[in-house]
């Protein structure tokens, strides 16, 4: 491949649209900080072999040519969608991303992937903090406008925003069991937190692994370009970026009730004891 990719994925509210915006400020980079939907056209070309009857008489032909040939001109696929990229280096952000580490690792051995992470009683709160800013527009799925113990078990169930990368990254770890080196070599995990706390730090630490030079970063001179329709989601997962790094409060725990954080915390212990061990002592 003549593009080198770096896939961007990870928790709702956890930093992914600032991660693509800082690493675009890279000489080397190209990053519109869109959702892409390559994820799903790879979901979608796999699918196509139940489907498409001249394509499975040709697996008894020779079905291990006919899998490279699949896999080839995937490959074509997501280069031919950056065709207008001159960098080297290109970011595609989709949450999707974490649930095909096994296909992107046959794909693409030498693939990069920034998992963004966050505290998750902060990433409900983020939410309920956009939900009381909304609150005369319906969620985009149907939650409860009125209780938010309802959308707790909405929004972590394992069809959920936030569960089902939750069950994603779940299958990680035991991918971890049998692949070591996803997670050595194709896999890093972002803190929200560090982002924030200690932004160029953290990006240099992102540049060496995706295999870039360090870059110097004005974090009060930021490039902004458009982001996707937020009304998509009726304003409520906002994508905007901002001309400079805010770092207000960014501790919306006072948005979720003593009651929702047990739960959250009770039912995602193993995401506590990974990555948040220090918040459940």
């Amino acid at each position: 491949m003549n593009k080198k990719f770096i896939y961007v994925s990870g928790l709702p509210r956890s930093g992914s649209t600032l991660m693509c915006q800082l690493l675009g400020v890279h000489p080397h980079v190209y990053s519109d900080g869109h959702s892409s939907p390559l994820s799903s056209y790879l979901e979608k070309i796999r699918n196509h072999a139940n489907s498409e009857p001249f394509l499975k008489s040709q697996m008894d032909i020779d079905y291990e040519l006919l899998h490279s040939k699949i896999k080839n001109a995937t490959l074509k696929f997501f280069e031919g969608w950056f065709f207008d990229a001159e960098e080297t280096f290109v970011v595609d952000k989709s949450r999707q991303w974490l649930a095909q580490v096994e296909t992107l690792k046959q794909l693409i051995p030498d693939f990069k992937m920034i998992i963004c992470i966050r505290d998750l009683i902060d990433i409900f709160g983020s939410i309920e903090k956009s939900h009381q800013k909304t609150i005369m527009f319906p969620f985009p799925d149907g939650m409860a406008p009125n209780n938010a113990s309802a959308r707790v078990d909405s929004l972590f169930s394992p069809s959920g925003v936030i569960g089902s990368p939750l069950i994603a990254m779940q299958n990680l770890l035991e991918i971890n069991q049998r692949m070591p080196d996803i997670m050595r070599d194709n896999i890093y995990f972002v803190a929200f937190e560090a982002l924030i706390e200690n932004p160029q730090k953290t990006m240099n630490d992102v540049f060496e692994f995706s295999g870039l030079k360090k870059c110097k970063i004005d974090f009060d001179s930021l490039p902004v370009k458009k982001h996707e329709s937020d009304s998509y989601y009726n304003m409520k997962y906002s994508h905007k970026t901002y001309s400079k790094l805010i770092k207000a409060d960014h501790n919306n725990s006072k948005f979720v009730s003593q009651k929702n954080r047990d739960i959250i915390i009770q039912k995602n212990h193993w995401y506590y004891s990974n990555y948040y061990p220090h918040l459940i002592k």
